[in-house]
């Protein structure tokens, strides 16, 4: 592809959809390769783009970082459950806890579908909570029935074998028969 053909696909984007592309793929571009937002005000950016179309609105970095990202992954997370929404089969709900560089405790959730694809749930900071069965319970409720509320069918629960896991495995057992729950340990 010449230039003088990039300059005409950019010289091109007039519209609002054009507009929201561009920012997408922008968006795309710095968190993939894993740049600063303040790259796309830096003058270099802006000249490089501005060869190629004057015309270009480049976004702020707080607009790309705030409203167009927080849109994105609204987007991806409405496209991530009409995928889940598709299996006949149900899925399975794993959940992992550990320390982040913060030493705060969280707890992940990940959806792995019939196909062996991995959906990353959502993660809560439960530092405040104190690691109690009840606790435990209240987070695995609120992840089950999120899923539920999105019409996710979920066939087994995989927590780690965390004692505090333990105590309320063999609540969940007793409370959800319709669900297989187990330690990850007796997955393998």
């Amino acid at each position: 592809m010449s230039i003088a053909s990039v300059r005409t696909s950019i010289s091109s984007m007039s519209g609002f959809s054009e507009e929201l592309e561009f920012h997408r793929r922008l968006l795309r571009m710095v968190v993939h390769n894993r740049l600063s937002f303040r790259f796309i005000e830096s003058r270099t950016f802006k000249r490089f783009v501005t060869f190629f179309n004057p015309l270009v609105k480049i976004p702020t970095r707080q607009k790309l970082s705030n409203k167009v990202l927080v849109e994105y992954a609204e987007k991806l997370e409405r496209e991530r459950i009409l995928e889940l929404q598709k299996y006949n089969e149900p899925v399975t709900l794993m959940f992992d806890g550990w320390k982040n560089v913060r030493c705060q405790e969280v707890l992940g959730a990940v959806l792995l579908s019939p196909s062996n694809q991995i959906y990353i749930w959502g993660a809560e900071d439960i530092s405040l909570e104190s690691q109690r069965t009840p606790d435990v319970m209240r987070t695995m409720r609120a992840f089950l029935q999120r899923a539920e509320d999105q019409n996710i069918r979920i066939g087994t629960i995989v927590t780690d074998s965390a004692s505090s896991f333990a105590a309320a495995r063999r609540l969940m057992r007793r409370e959800r028969r319709d669900i297989w729950v187990q330690s990850i340990q007796q997955s393998m």
